[in-house]
């Protein structure tokens, strides 16, 4: 079963995606499930996972991408909002408080990934190995993470465009049919990741990337 684990909708506020198109395009593409993992909102995933019942087969994994102060952390299986800006281990915490599985996304991303020293120093549940708009290169280097402290892995597309679902996802030999179980091969190590990467040095991306950093006052989504 394959499921793109990172995809964002209108809820955020870097993309006008609207959260049917989002399942309509997922299923057209014979994914098996998603999560939406909107900056810092829940409502996007939430109605997901509401329309999601009506799915038959198709699984959608609530989560938020929280930003932290040090960088982006997705909280899966939650149904509320995580506050934003604490430390990063605060937030896991609170991600953990309410039944939820803390997994650190794009780690090496310098824009908003916590970075190494952050992931060898919190007790997260899982890596982001493929994240299909960071280069081959840093997400090579966050699966060689994952596998150096034991964590299973996940993987997305960190869609903001319809066209780009499903160009990363996260790979389970199991059959899946509920978030529980999804969370929990992730967290035992029994998931796989598979995708694109993005070309190192795309001047369009990190035209983009700037632009936006230097729009938002040099500070994180």
């Amino acid at each position: 079963m394959m499921m793109d684990l990172h995809v964002h909708s209108a809820h955020s506020v870097d993309t006008d995606v609207e959260i049917k198109d989002i399942l309509k395009t997922a299923k057209a593409r014979n994914l098996d499930g998603l999560a939406i993992s909107d900056h810092n909102e829940i409502a996007g995933s939430l109605e997901a996972f509401e329309l999601a019942k009506e799915m038959e087969g198709f699984v959608v994994i609530r989560a938020t991408e929280v930003s932290s102060s040090e960088g982006h952390i997705i909280a899966y299986g939650v149904d509320k909002k995580i506050p934003r800006d604490m430390t990063p281990q605060d937030t896991v915490e609170a991600i953990r408080r309410v039944g939820g599985t803390p997994v650190v996304a794009h780690p090496y991303r310098f824009w908003s990934g916590v970075g190494e020293r952050v992931v060898l120093n919190t007790r997260f549940s899982a890596i982001e190995g493929l994240n299909a708009r960071s280069p081959k290169s840093t997400n090579e280097k966050a699966i060689a993470l994952a596998e150096k402290l034991d964590l299973g892995v996940t993987g997305g597309s960190d869609a903001h465009k319809i066209e780009d679902i499903g160009t990363g996802v996260t790979v389970f030999k199991s059959n899946i049919e509920t978030e529980e179980q999804a969370l929990e091969e992730i967290v035992k190590g029994r998931s796989k990741v598979y995708g694109k990467s993005r070309p190192a040095g795309s001047p369009k991306y990190v035209a983009k990337t700037v632009s936006e950093w230097f729009g938002r006052g040099m500070k994180r989504i």
